[in-house]
């Protein structure tokens, strides 16, 4: 089964270091999503949230994601319910064919879709061409750039994963007593930000993994990316969110990326930066850390502790290693969060990993809004977060069964 050999391909990793490019934290079988905290709160409002809070259900989610105001799965218990939602969509005939590329389609000169190249064969005049890639489908990108589909350069966020044992989260946010007050809580939450209005920046918390882990989330062996997991039962030992900055056009611009592909551009180099700071040339299996303490005073880290990430970790001068602009405001940043969560920043046992990098798509794929199709390719449906108008589970099922919707209209 296809959602069992990438579990393989992770472990393997994991243990030994060898990353399968297209089976991965982010590529394969549920796309990102499989192998994140499994959130599926979403600050949008649609009527179809409580459509794909039913379906979830169907397939095996509990029945509270239904009227918790914060729902979540757990990687453990979304890895089954996306397992059962394929399985459904198998028996209704529909053909799946994982481990397949896209490569390349051609556009008439009417703006048709003629044909589609994949790495397993050419699919001919095809009805649509839906896109639902995720943001870091980089090749996808570049494809769509040869074709001359319209996109622009979107605002994203980077930063770092912080960590903390989830006792002393669970003590700053419920108490000191709060096992003998709150029989049976569940392990502490956090979500922080600031914003200087008059600077156009902004820090914030972001994916917030209670009792999880942090995961070596690479996608090829030129960087080193970190994400977050955790289970449904959040009974992990420590606690861990991204802590990032907001990226504008004008950051970019100043720190030489300019145009359209600027912020793929800082993505790679960072990317690369982290990479090269702990692994040796065509490694990208070990994650960068510091602790935060020596992160804010900007010291190396003589050593680390310890720590969930399921990937092996070492000392990096991390401080070093951001863009300035970048650097000064996480440390802004964390210096305010400690004044909202006391110890927040000056925890001597709290690590930062690096880079967080793909927090969103550094693009958006253009698309008419009234029949979200691409201005030039009327068979074209970018969606989702990949093409800049998702950021998460929930709003990118939302803006996938819009799209459906969309195009079925174009057959009535």
């Amino acid at each position: 089964p296809p959602m069992r050999r990438r579990i393989k391909d992770m472990a393997r990793f994991m243990k030994q270091g060898e990353l399968e490019p297209y089976s991965n934290i982010c590529f394969g079988a549920g796309g990102a999503g499989t192998y994140s905290d499994g959130k599926l709160i979403t600050r949008i409002r649609s009527p179809y949230i409580g459509y794909i809070m039913a379906q979830f259900v169907k397939y095996g989610a509990p029945e509270s994601i239904r009227y918790l105001y914060n729902p979540h799965l757990g990687s453990n218990k979304i890895r089954h319910c996306i397992t059962a939602m394929l399985g459904a969509m198998e028996d209704e005939g529909v053909d799946i064919r994982y481990n397949t590329r896209l490569i390349d389609f051609e556009i008439g000169g009417d703006g048709s879709i003629s044909r589609i190249e994949t790495s397993q064969g050419t699919l001919a005049e095809p009805l649509a061409l839906f896109l639902a890639t995720g943001h870091s489908a980089r090749e996808v990108y570049a494809m769509l750039r040869s074709r001359g589909i319209p996109m622009e350069a979107k605002e994203f966020a980077m930063g770092v994963r912080v960590e903390h044992r989830a006792e002393f989260i669970n003590q700053v946010q419920y108490g000191p007593h709060y096992r003998e007050r709150y029989e049976g809580i569940e392990t502490a939450q956090y979500k922080l930000a600031k914003t200087w209005k008059d600077e156009n920046r902004a820090v914030y918390s972001f994916c917030m993994c209670p009792g999880g882990y942090v995961l070596n989330a690479s996608t090829d062996t030129s960087g080193v990316v970190t994400n977050g997991m955790s289970n449904y039962l959040k009974s992990g030992k420590y606690s861990n969110a991204a802590v990032v900055v907001n990226t504008s056009q004008d950051d970019l611009n100043r720190a030489g990326y300019s145009g359209v592909d600027g912020g793929l551009a800082m993505q790679r180099e960072l990317e690369e930066r982290f990479r090269a700071s702990v692994n040796e040339a065509g490694k990208c299996n070990t994650v960068p850390a510091q602790r935060l303490t020596d992160f804010l005073g900007g010291s190396a880290s003589k050593s680390l502790g310890g720590g969930s990430c399921l990937n092996p970790f070492a000392p990096a001068a991390m401080h070093e290693l951001f863009p300035v602009f970048m650097l000064k405001a996480l440390r802004r940043g964390f210096e305010q969060f400690d004044r909202k969560m006391r110890g927040f920043a000056g925890d001597p046992e709290a690590l930062v990993y690096g880079i967080e990098s793909r927090t969103s798509a550094p693009y958006r794929i253009l698309r008419d809004p009234e029949r979200l199709t691409s201005p030039v390719c009327p068979q074209l449906y970018p969606a989702g977060e990949g093409a800049g108008f998702a950021g998460g589970i929930t709003s990118a099922a939302v803006d996938g069964i819009r799209c459906a919707e969309a195009w079925l209209e174009t057959l009535r």
